[in-house]
């Protein structure tokens, strides 16, 4: 049987977490949108990192009915010192008019426009949660991205758009790649590090992944009733590869509460 390379991104969450300082009390509010069964899964890893840090949570439900201007009252009325729009919202909402509701200094998800404008002109003074999970397991790796091929897969928001940015700001050579992209496979095969946020189970096998890279499965999805990424599991024969779930999710909400007191501070 061949040893599986997984790596273990549960113990770098709780030994990061611990680093968290607890000397301000801080809130964070999380705003759903409708109902989601992986959505909510999600929130309770987030109320569950808040507890043990000592800080205050709410969650905000709203029904998909609910007016936009009336969203919006809300939103501003709420005193937490860290906001989140649980993603996804229903399909009859603007999503980026709604990430746009929450206000700069209290958007610890950087997914609204003044963060993502600051983002890409490398002046956000912090980095979106997804990509503090991506470079927190970079540093524990102690890999130099300068130099190095990273292969997106998927450009969301969450995801792939600021990854590319992230990679590109450490002078790493990036590829992009979607549905449309060209060899594809021969393109993530070249990558030193591999990044997917697509959700579609199975998307990433074996023979895509070169020899000895990282993998970050940052895709969720259900398959069988059972939360799954995007990257089949006999990758980790040849690659470390963050499993899913238990892997990006738990860092990333690590790197939310890390924001929650920069912003804060």
């Amino acid at each position: 049987m061949k040893r599986m390379m997984i790596f273990n991104c549960k113990q770098l969450a709780e030994k990061e977490l611990k680093k968290i300082p607890k000397d301000k009390p801080l809130s964070l509010g999380i705003i759903q949108i409708g109902k989601d069964d992986v959505s909510d899964i999600f929130i309770n890893e987030k109320k569950k990192a808040a507890q043990k840090a000592d800080f205050s949570f709410n969650h905000y439900k709203f029904p998909e009915t609910i007016p936009l201007d009336e969203l919006e009252r809300q939103i501003k009325s709420f005193p937490d010192d860290g906001l989140i729009i649980q993603l996804p919202i229903p399909d009859n909402f603007p999503t980026q008019e709604v990430l746009n509701m929450i206000p700069f200094e209290k958007d610890v998800d950087c997914l609204s426009e003044t963060s993502l404008g600051k983002l890409y002109t490398d002046e956000l003074d912090i980095l979106p949660p997804v990509v503090g999970a991506v470079d927190k397991i970079i540093k524990n790796k102690k890999i130099e991205l300068k130099g190095k091929v990273l292969a997106v897969v998927g450009p969301g928001r969450l995801v792939g758009k600021p990854t590319l940015l992230y990679g590109l700001s450490k002078k790493a050579t990036v590829f992009s790649i979607d549905e449309n992209t060209e060899n594809k496979k021969e393109l993530i095969k070249r990558a030193d590090l591999v990044v997917t946020g697509v959700g579609r189970p199975g998307l990433i096998t074996p023979e895509m992944i070169k020899k000895g890279a990282l993998v970050i499965d940052a895709g969720t999805s259900k398959k069988n009733g059972k939360i799954v990424g995007d990257v089949r599991e006999e990758v980790a024969e040849k690659a470390t590869l963050t499993p899913v779930p238990g892997g990006v999710g738990p860092l990333t909400v690590v790197s939310l509460l890390d924001n929650l007191v920069k912003r804060s501070s």
